[in-house]
């Protein structure tokens, strides 16, 4: 279980430093905010994939 927490708290923090970043660059005009949610929209999914086959695994 504490892999798992520990995971997730990682990808959250990842996901909130991308915005961060994404908030910035879309201030300053350097980048278009829906090209940066399209890339990192297959990470999370790929990822969430992982961890259910991960936890179907297991049973």
């Amino acid at each position: 279980m504490r892999p798992i927490v520990i995971s997730f708290g990682l990808l959250i923090l990842c996901l909130l430093i991308l915005f961060r970043i994404s908030e910035v660059n879309f201030f300053k005009g350097n980048g278009r905010l829906e090209v940066i949610v399209a890339f990192t929209a297959p990470v999370f999914f790929f990822t969430g994939l992982y961890f259910n086959y991960q936890s179907q695994k297991r049973i």
